[in-house]
């Protein structure tokens, strides 16, 4: 055992964030408008009971709802392996609520073409995306396991294999993007192909090996070697969005989310070509890694970066990424990543805020004092940059929920004593 950290430093700062999730950030109404007047909707969902809410601005105590399935998944994950350490049974309780506001947002009626489908909405725009759809779907394989029920492994599969059937192309090994009122909407992503060749999380790995579907097992392989194909720079992959070829913009996440599931990969098949992609997707990380821990949202091709803009959401996906590269192979040059990851999330979180909706969660980042807010739902508040000295301090739930998933994972690879 290598031993990188005190328990003692990560509990207090791990619990603080999981009670931001559960008591703080999480929707307990069935009406978002009862959550107050001051979070705005961009969505229409029936019952919000669950769900989180995904962005706020101290500057104007504003909440939104951006990407309420696909972030609310991740949150469930946060809290169930976060319960493993707590013994907290209040995160149980939250994660139960948030994998229930993914079940009510089905299709599950048998007789339809859209049978299984989930209503992940990303944007504004009314647009169902196959990724924020995949991106939720650990919680439901993860509170299946917790729970022992099968209901939640089955609504898994059934999406997975709609999926398939409506946004796979086959002669791509791409899946399209967009889904609007029963029709597939191609979209270029800045790219040349209409769709993008997406692992996330290794679903359909997952998903195809616990549920004996060999078809999924089959369409993830293809995917890895669609991304193999398409790797630039090394260990990214810079033509597919969010990323921008044009300009060489490269997303905090992106590594995480194309290059961490040959990892899965590699321990499913022991070929070695994965291991080795995603080596060099965990050390596209190292390399993008500031000094003081930070990841800059974007990083440029070359590493360099803008003055403003960092991710904490980044650095704590490439802190998990790390913790996994380290269980492999036991390479001690992963662990001074992992140390100064940690330590720069440790700095983001608000612990003796004035406002109360900041106690325990965590920066994603700092925005100019200029800057147009860079998403829909902010834009929705009606508020607009003006160089004032209002807080600067913009809050995602995903700088919280990736930190806790960080935590646990270093807790996980034995990083801690």
């Amino acid at each position: 055992m290598t031993d990188v950290f005190q328990k003692n430093d990560l509990i207090e700062p791990m619990q603080m964030a999981c009670d931001w999730l559960s008591d703080i950030a999480q929707i307990k109404h069935k009406k978002i408008a009862d959550e107050g007047d001051n979070v705005a909707s961009l969505f229409k969902y029936d019952d919000y009971r669950g769900a989180l809410k995904g962005e706020y601005l101290p500057a104007y105590k504003m909440w939104s709802d951006f990407c309420p399935i696909w972030h609310t998944g991740q949150a469930v994950v946060a809290l169930l392996e976060a319960y493993k350490i707590l013994k907290d049974e209040k995160l149980i309780t939250s994660a139960k609520a948030g994998v229930d506001f993914i079940m009510r947002n089905r299709n599950t009626d048998k007789s339809s073409d859209d049978y299984g489908l989930i209503y992940a909405y990303e944007g504004s725009q009314g647009f169902l995306n196959t990724s924020a759809i995949i991106e939720s779907l650990s919680a439901l394989i993860d509170f299946s396991q917790y729970s022992g029920d099968n209901s939640y492994l089955q609504a898994a599969e059934d999406v997975c294999n709609w999926i398939v059937k409506k946004m796979w192309r086959e002669d791509k090994s791409l899946f399209i993007d967009l889904y609007k009122n029963g029709e597939v909407v191609p979209s270029a992503y800045r790219g040349d192909e209409l769709g993008r060749p997406l692992a996330d999380d290794a679903i359909f790995l997952k998903v195809g090996r616990i549920c004996k579907n060999d078809r999924l097992v089959e369409i993830f392989y293809k995917v890895l070697a669609r991304l193999i194909k398409d790797e630039n720079p090394a260990g990214n992959w810079v033509k597919y969005e969010p990323n921008d070829v044009r300009t060489g913009k490269i997303h905090p996440r992106h590594a995480y989310w194309w290059g961490l599931p040959f990892l899965d990969a590699y321990l499913d098949s022991k070929d070695e070509r994965y291991l080795q992609t995603a080596e060099r997707a965990a050390m596209w990380y190292v390399k993008a890694q500031r000094t003081d821990g930070g990841i800059i949202r974007p990083t440029y091709l070359d590493f360099n970066t803008n003055s403003f803009g960092h991710a904490t959401s980044g650095s704590a996906c490439a802190v998990k990424f790390w913790c996994r590269m380290w269980a492999q192979t036991q390479n001690q040059h992963w662990l001074e990543p992992i140390k100064k990851g940690i330590d720069f999330c440790l700095k983001m979180q608000m612990k003796t805020p004035k406002d109360s909706n900041l106690k325990g969660g965590i920066i994603e980042k700092i925005i100019m004092p200029n800057q147009s807010f860079p998403f829909p739902s902010v834009s929705s508040f009606g508020v607009k940059p003006k160089n004032s000295d209002d807080s600067l301090i913009y809050i995602r739930d995903l700088g919280t929920i990736f930190f806790v998933q960080a935590i646990c994972e270093v807790f996980k690879q034995g990083l801690v004593s």
